[in-house]
């Protein structure tokens, strides 16, 4: 395959960015994750996916954490889920519901209408990925977003478990396009092809199979 902006290059990794295994010993031999660049091993790259906010729209060879990004950790976050603000928020309507637009470029949230049970997207806040500092945990449900301008956005959820899943896949997300960027600045000669966007928007039927997912 022709190597991508954001790929390691192979004489750049002696192992595998997974296991560690070495190359070249007792034929370990090298791979790219379509998604994160890493060079990895057959045995870490088993998972194949489609990489639509990327686009790509064929299944393609992914590490294991990339593949379980894709297939479980990016549906959760494009499906959205419904919080509450934090109870020293004085508003009468505390619930939010929030989700990752399509070409996962940014996190959005709007109202949510408990007596119709309907989240009012029309006008949503937005937070680009970008702005992103810092996704923790906080009081066992209580979801952080640090921007770089020093904000934090809380979002409390109903169980630990759903603010520790959401933690973990926007901050595997963060790692990707952090990766990403750092390959392409390093190895590739600049930042092309490291926009989610720019890629997503560039084709129309793209664009129209990121709104149908």
């Amino acid at each position: 395959a022709r190597a991508q902006p954001h790929w390691v290059p192979d004489a750049a990794a002696a192992s595998c960015a997974r296991c560690g295994a070495r190359f070249g010993l007792v034929l370990i031999r090298r791979h790219h994750c379509r998604l994160c660049g890493a060079v990895v091993c057959g045995d870490c790259s088993t998972g194949r996916a489609s990489l639509l906010g990327w686009g790509i729209e064929d299944e393609v060879r992914c590490c294991g954490q990339c593949h379980v990004f894709e297939r479980q950790q990016l549906p959760m976050l494009l499906a959205g889920e419904l919080w509450r603000k934090p109870a020293a928020w004085t508003g009468v309507r505390r619930r939010r519901f929030l989700w990752l637009e399509a070409d996962q470029s940014q996190l959005a949230w709007c109202a949510w209408d408990d007596e119709t049970c309907i989240a009012e997207r029309e006008q949503p806040r937005r937070l680009e990925l970008r702005h992103l500092a810092e996704v923790r945990v906080a009081k066992g449900r209580h979801l952080e977003l640090l921007t770089g301008s020093g904000e934090t956005l809380t979002f409390e959820s109903s169980t630990e478990r759903v603010a520790a899943a959401w933690s973990a896949a926007l901050s595997r997300l963060q790692q990707i396009i952090a990766d990403r960027r750092a390959a392409a600045r390093t190895y590739g000669g600049g930042a092309h092809g490291v926009s989610p966007r720019t890629v997503a928007i560039s084709s129309p039927r793209l664009h129209e199979a990121l709104q149908r997912r």
